[in-house]
């Protein structure tokens, strides 16, 4: 009996309107919605506006959606990545309760490939033996390739080291270039101004100079960076508005980044928009609360506002916030009364009459955990996510994101490796620990969740909650849980019903690993050393080295909670 093609539209159409609706990213960076399906090498979308046929090859990744809408994402490139690779469509409830879809990652905005092998490794797990998966472990092998070699996304290109390194160069000697033109201009276009008007030769090497701080930044590597130094560029070309423009980029990529709202601070306050620009002050001080650069430019844009406008609820919160300053605290620090770029790392100052900042990295990368008070002072996450980052902060609420420091790391005695978490501590905060009393131990069978996340941020920041049991915990060095991560999750904590620790599942990151690693509980036995030192702990110092110091008055508050996200800022120089 034939069958009526309409009416298989017309029922698959009703289908997809209660059932799940998968998102397909291809090559072209170009997406589709809606019921997903495979017939001889084709890929099949049934979309409210008809059905969309691909070629299974031009098909980076298949994501299920609850909703049916992809979810936002953080501001990154949109091209897609070079390579593509066809995925098995999540059908399975069990692999959805998993959360191997929760939120929609094209991969194609990924900018260095352990994400995307994450992706590839994540799609396998769920692929039978066939072609599909054949050509899944070859993906994975090439792009284990190009981590190996470090390669990273900018723009369209995956740029090798020596392209970063070329790249850097060429920037080194634009900037020389510009140095030299600028020390033609003479002293009418310097730090000191003087009163003599400049030649018009004065004037065409000022010009000069000014675009070839231009050609400096648009030839750096990074996008994001290249936007911020694009940004300085036009600070001293008198291009305000573009300027503006350009670090407010900056602010919605990496929002953690106090050197972007510092520059869009200024750019503002060039243009007299002054509450703005104490708004945008304001963001980089609470990121850098013991900056003394900070604390003073808020002060000086204070200073610059109306009367007319101190009514403003702006003004208001940064006179309160300004309180817990000393007077001292609120004057330029440095020699010369010269400014301080709050970029991550950065110990040298500048000004917007000296040349663009000498950033020590190629790029910044972004990683995440999660972490669980093991102490008044102190959280306890994965180690990998804080080792060697210049930059902390735990969201400690819905609304409120604050600096943290790593404790320093100690030898355990008789170990030769390191335990796979750390501490961390917040300034400012105090937690309820979640440790048990000394001798407890969760009960065999006890319910019990792990709270997960994405190593990197490009692939989602949302809390993955896993469910189960405990199978044996204590000091039990076989000790287990019934649950594991996903490739790609950092060391997530395992809590009872109660909020009490019971361990971690430790992180699956090794790309080099089939499966990113094994699925590891670490049993609180393990941690014997650390969780003592996470007692003892005290309230950190205002800052690392490096950093100002304001000392500013600081009363603690209690954060409530069980579980914190921390994020870390990495800076890398690809050598």
């Amino acid at each position: 009996m034939m069958r009526n093609p309409a009416l298989i539209i017309v029922a698959w159409v009703c289908l997809s309107a209660t059932a799940w609706c998968d998102i397909v990213y291809t090559v072209s960076g170009d997406t589709y919605e809606g019921m997903v399906s495979r017939q001889e090498g084709k890929v099949i979308v049934q979309t409210d506006k008809g059905i969309i046929v691909l070629e299974a090859s031009r098909v980076i990744y298949i994501a299920r959606s609850a909703t049916g809408a992809p979810q936002s994402q953080p501001a990154t490139a949109s091209q897609p990545a070079p390579e593509e690779a066809t995925t098995k469509p999540v059908t399975d409830p069990a692999e959805r309760s998993a959360g191997l879809s929760a939120r929609s990652v094209p991969l194609g905005q990924m900018s260095r490939p352990e994400p995307i092998i994450y992706m590839y490794m994540r799609s396998l797990a769920i692929t039978p033996p066939g072609t599909e998966s054949i050509y899944l472990r070859k993906q994975i092998e090439l792009w284990r390739a190009h981590a190996h070699d470090r390669r990273r996304k900018a723009g369209l290109e995956w740029l090798a080291q020596r392209d970063f390194v070329r790249h850097r160069e060429r920037f080194d000697e634009l900037l020389r270039e510009s140095e030299e033109l600028a020390r033609k201009a003479g002293p009418s276009y310097g730090r000191k101004k003087t009163s003599k008007k400049p030649t018009v030769e004065e004037q065409r090497y000022h010009r000069a100079s000014i675009e070839r701080l231009r050609q400096a930044a648009r030839i750096w590597a990074d996008p994001l960076l290249r936007n911020f130094l694009a940004g300085v560029s036009e600070l001293h070309g008198g291009d305000y508005r573009k300027a503006e423009e350009l670090f407010a980029r900056c602010t919605q990529f990496a929002p953690r980044v106090a050197g972007f709202h510092q520059g869009l601070g200024i750019a503002r306050s060039k243009q007299d928009r002054h509450i703005k620009t104490i708004e945008a002050f304001l963001n980089a001080l609470h990121l850098r609360p013991d900056s003394a650069e900070a604390a003073y430019q808020v002060q000086e844009a204070m200073k610059r506002v109306p009367g007319g406008e101190i009514k403003s609820g702006v003004y208001r919160r940064a006179r309160k916030i300004m309180k817990h300053y000393p007077r001292q605290s609120q004057r330029r620090p440095g020699a010369g009364g010269r400014m301080v770029w709050l970029m991550p790392a950065i110990k040298a100052r500048g000004s917007t009459a000296d040349p663009l900042p000498m950033l020590p990295y190629d790029r910044l990368t972004f990683r995440q955990g999660v972490a669980t008070p093991v102490g008044k002072n102190a959280l306890l996450v994965d180690r990998e996510v804080v080792k060697g980052a210049l930059e902390l902060f735990v969201r400690v609420d819905d609304q409120t994101i604050v600096p943290a420091v790593a404790g320093r790391t100690r030898s355990q005695r008789g170990k030769i490796h390191p335990p796979p978490v750390t501490i961390i501590t917040v300034l400012g905060y105090e937690f309820k620990s979640t440790v048990a009393p000394a001798n407890a131990s969760a009960e065999l069978g006890r319910a019990c969740a792990a709270y997960a996340i994405a190593a990197y941020e490009q692939m989602g920041s949302e809390v993955r909650t896993i469910g189960g049991h405990v199978q044996a915990a204590g000091k039990d060095p076989a000790g287990s849980v019934s649950m594991q991560l996903l490739p790609g999750e950092s060391a997530a904590p395992v809590l009872t019903e109660d909020g009490t620790l019971v361990g971690f599942l430790a992180s699956r990151t090794d790309v080099r690993i089939d499966g990113a690693g094994p699925n590891k509980f670490i049993v609180l036995g393990e941690l014997t050393d650390i969780l003592k030192r996470a007692a003892k702990s005290r309230r950190p110092s205002p800052y690392p080295s490096g950093y100002s110091r304001t000392q500013r008055k600081i009363t603690p508050q209690t954060a409530s909670g069980q579980t914190f996200i921390v994020y870390a800022t990495f800076g890398e120089r690809l050598d």
